[in-house]
């Protein structure tokens, strides 16, 4: 009997003091709720719709000091606002709404959207991700002239400045070709 109440006390210790071996070391600060984390946020792109060069190959031929030699030239100028919610700035929402101009096919274009934003690397200094945006485009002076508006975007940057590019059409035709346009520009976030 003694065997047993010997195996017994060890059994009892071990089982207590494995208790104290594993314990954490927990303050009160680590439940506190953070009730000052911020869920909205606020953007503003600024961007340059770009349009491929047809006179390139010509100025590579002549050297005439008329035409660029860029692959790309401006072709107008586009501001967006946004104003959403995310979730741990990893998703977020927004509704955007702004004006933009493609001045090769003399369109100025009000594009309203819904945007959904995906950052799966986001490390404060370094953010990387993309938006997906869907919503309705309206030319300005065209009549009734309206489509689907879609926009896609990848960017880089950090908490406050990104660097974008995009890719967007407006779901309409302008002198037999589709209203769209390819578009680098900044966007500043946490304005409002």
């Amino acid at each position: 009997m003694n065997k047993i109440f010997y195996k017994s006390l060890i059994l009892l210790f071990l089982l207590l003091s494995s208790n104290f071996i594993f314990g954490q070391d927990i303050t009160s600060e680590d439940f506190q709720i953070h009730t000052n984390q911020k869920y909205t946020y606020s953007q503003v792109d600024l961007s340059l719709p770009l349009q491929v060069n047809i006179y390139r190959d010509d100025y590579l031929e002549n050297e005439s000091y008329e035409n660029s030699d860029s692959w790309f030239i401006p072709d107008g100028v586009e501001a967006i606002l946004g104003y959403g919610l995310h979730y741990k700035e990893w998703i977020g929402l927004t509704a955007n709404t702004g004006v933009s101009t493609i001045l090769s096919r003399k369109l100025v274009t009000v594009p309203v959207f819904a945007n959904l934003r995906l950052m799966p690397i986001n490390k404060g200094t370094f953010n990387m991700g993309i938006d997906a945006g869907l919503g309705k485009s309206f030319a300005l002076g065209r009549g009734r002239l309206s489509g689907t508006f879609q926009r896609y975007k990848l960017f880089v940057g950090n908490d406050t400045l990104n660097v974008f590019i995009v890719l967007q059409t407006h779901g309409y035709f302008v002198y037999d070709n589709e209203a769209g346009s390819l578009n680098i520009g900044i966007s500043i976030l946490d304005v409002l």
